[in-house]
């Protein structure tokens, strides 16, 4: 009876703290930014293409808005706790933070702390994505970020070729490094079944795929072996290609499979003992 009244009080707790939380996020924060107040009742690209406030002050309240929303993800671990955030975050954040990246495509400042977001709420930790079958909500999630991110890389990788060297890392190093972690962490995850965009015609997977590829050839030998979070990044998006996406992976340009071969070597090289025998295993 004491244990039926206690689990009875944290969910009045909860309920009352995800009130409080939709109410802060939906008023208080938006409504400064004069972004979009509130999530449910404008489109948020239209809001953002009117809006009165200056560019800067936009700026400011994304980046903001995405680093308060990256910490509540990750502190939400339960299935139940997670996907009350998610049904409150898609789609008008989603749309809110793809026009970020739009607007601001090479701004360093704001695309760690977006990409940062995006990968947390595609972070499957302890299955907190797993969804019954009949609901499509895996299959448009993993369809939404993989558009996000093809978008995002298209643009950034002929950024990144001209990146002047005393720039490298602030503006190209540590914004692939994001970019990498976000496409493995969205095809790693597991919350949806890959065949369904075959079935319904949706290439942004494969796109996605594509762009994993492209990012693989722009990381040069130097930088896998000056920067270590960018390396072990790299050859986690690696293990995650040629351990499920083979297919896709060697339908690509002959190019793409030498340049593979070429970074193993470097990693096995260069490396700590975990990479290197993981890279061992995919090699052979």
């Amino acid at each position: 009876m004491k244990l039926c009244a206690v689990k009875h009080f944290l969910l009045q707790g909860l309920e009352g703290f995800w009130q409080v939380f939709q109410s802060f996020y939906s008023d208080k924060l938006f409504e400064s930014a004069v972004i979009f107040a509130p999530v449910d009742h404008l489109p948020v690209d239209c809001i953002l293409d009117t809006c009165p406030i200056s560019s800067e002050q936009a700026r400011n309240g994304i980046i903001a808005l995405a680093r308060d929303l990256a910490g509540v993800a990750f502190s939400l671990n339960t299935k139940s706790s997670f996907q009350m955030f998610l049904d409150w975050f898609y789609p008008s954040c989603f749309t809110l933070f793809s026009r970020a990246l739009e607007l601001w495509p090479f701004d360093p400042q704001v695309l760690s702390p977006v990409l940062k977001l995006l990968t947390e709420v595609v972070h499957n930790r302890n299955g907190r994505l797993m969804f019954d079958a009949t609901i499509p909500m895996g299959y448009l999630l993993l369809s939404e970020m993989a558009k996000i991110l093809v978008s995002s890389g298209s643009q950034l990788l002929p950024y990144f070729a001209q990146v002047p060297k005393e720039s490298i890392f602030s503006h190209k190093i540590k914004p692939l490094t994001r970019l990498i972690n976000a496409l493995r962490t969205t095809v790693a995850g597991n919350f949806a079944n890959f065949a369904i965009f075959g079935l319904v015609g949706d290439e942004s997977f494969e796109k996605a795929i594509e762009l994993g590829a492209q990012l693989l050839m722009c990381v040069s030998d130097e930088e896998l072996r000056s920067y270590t979070k960018l390396a072990r990044a790299y050859f986690s998006l690696l293990e995650c290609l040629t351990q499920d996406h083979m297919v896709l992976l060697s339908s690509l340009d002959a190019t793409v499979l030498r340049r593979v071969f070429d970074a193993v070597v470097v990693g096995v090289d260069s490396l700590g003992k975990p990479v290197v025998c993981s890279l061992a295993v995919h090699l052979i």
